[in-house]
């Protein structure tokens, strides 16, 4: 049986070395808006493929509500709405195209990414 105390060490070792090389961006140094206006689908793809293709990192969005429509969660990328930060889905439908795969609409896939999370006080 696995000493608890070890099993325990090794995952705050990997937390600690996974957060070590995470990077923190801002959403508006990729031109996402949280006016309640702007449909940011593109901008946030955009910027969770970024993320992902330079070694992952957590994607920050400060107070304010942003609209999308379907994003795709990459690996190794973290969403951190801050307090008073929203995510809403556009109220238009054809924003939600049906994914290949998983055949059903949805604001956020994440299809065989690993480390991928929505963290934060935000909505």
């Amino acid at each position: 049986m696995i000493n608890m105390r070890k099993l325990l060490l090794f995952f705050l070792f990997i937390f600690i070395t996974v957060a070590a090389y995470a990077q923190t961006y801002n959403v508006s140094e990729f031109g996402i808006k949280g006016d309640s206006v702007t449909l940011n689908t593109r901008s946030i793809q955009k910027a969770i493929d970024y993320v992902s293709s330079h070694g992952g990192g957590q994607l920050v969005f400060d107070q304010g509500k942003y609209i999308t429509g379907s994003i795709y969660l990459k690996s190794n990328v973290i969403l951190n709405l801050e307090a008073g930060a929203t995510l809403l889905g556009s109220t238009n439908p054809f924003d939600y195209p049906i994914d290949s795969v998983v055949k059903w609409k949805s604001l956020i896939y994440s299809i065989e990414q690993k480390n991928v999370g929505i963290t934060g006080r935000g909505m």
